[in-house]
């Protein structure tokens, strides 16, 4: 083994991150690497994530870390170097990639303070973000004195969410508690007049 290398990052990073974090870094150790103890000048670079070969091969994604990744490849393909990348199976016994989960497991249970990386990924913003909107919505239901009827259906957000429902005429009646009265259908344009036949 020529360098085992550990790097914290901040603890809202995600697990790619995390994965293309250590390609970056990898390929930066290659460059001040003794070139003439290295012949010819090639490497793979082995990664058991899916998700983040993919990234590095979908040019329409423009990741920090990616994109660093390829200015890092470029650079070194410049110089001579030859540079791969295979996905291996997780878990499956291969040296290092068994050596590398366990280096990232200690860099991650570390008491460290020092964040080699701290970008948070705007998917974790829009979760977050998300997660705040239902808990107010959460709050806003529990606490409206309107819907009593629809909230027998669905006493919380959560799961009118996960409901999948398509508005018809009859379930709006219901969830609503009007009835199928000319007047209702008149009003969302169902029916031509709002008069009773009676009148």
């Amino acid at each position: 083994m020529i360098a085992k290398l550990q790097f914290k990052l901040y603890n809202r990073c995600s697990k790619n991150q995390a994965q293309q974090l250590a390609i970056l870094k990898a390929l930066e150790k290659l460059e001040v690497l003794n070139r003439q103890s290295i012949n010819p000048l090639s490497t793979t670079i082995f990664i058991d994530s899916r998700i983040t070969l993919d990234s590095l091969q979908n040019y329409n994604n423009h990741g920090f870390l990616v994109e660093e990744i390829r200015i890092n490849v470029a650079s070194l393909e410049r110089s001579g170097w030859q540079i791969r990348f295979s996905l291996v199976k997780v878990h499956t016994g291969v040296h290092g990639t068994e050596l590398a989960d366990k280096v990232a497991k200690e860099a991650a249970q570390s008491t460290a303070t020092h964040y080699e990386y701290t970008r948070i990924h705007k998917s974790y913003l829009c979760h977050v973000a998300a997660e705040e909107a239902k808990q107010k919505w959460q709050a806003e239901w529990i606490t409206s004195n309107r819907a009593a009827a629809t909230k027998q259906y669905f006493p919380s957000v959560q799961e009118r969410l996960w409901t999948k429902l398509t508005l018809t005429t009859k379930l709006a009646a219901v969830l609503t508690t009007h009835g199928k009265t000319r007047a209702y259908l008149y009003r969302f344009n169902l029916r031509d007049d709002a008069r009773c036949i009676y009148l």
